[in-house]
């Protein structure tokens, strides 16, 4: 048996995570979780654990809070104008 899926909405919008976050942002938000992250384990802490929200955002390159604020580090090309 097969499962059918339906079709999307005419009037739904598609959300699509356009990178907000790179260059030297990219760069400083990986040190800065790194080191949040050996902070943790060197105070033998669970907050070290909060260093992985940086550290992921500079691996994705997209950040929820800068794309709320309207804020982009990437530089703009004629194409997405």
């Amino acid at each position: 048996m097969r499962a059918v899926l339906p079709a999307p909405a005419e009037d739904k919008e598609v959300v699509i995570m356009e990178k907000n976050v790179c260059g030297k942002e990219k760069i400083a938000r990986a040190l800065l979780g790194i080191l949040i992250i050996l902070a943790g384990f060197y105070y033998g802490s669970w907050w070290g654990a909060i260093g992985l929200i940086p550290l992921l955002t500079a691996v994705i390159g997209y950040c929820p809070v800068t794309r709320m604020l309207r804020y982009s580090s990437c530089q703009v090309n004629a194409s997405n104008i």
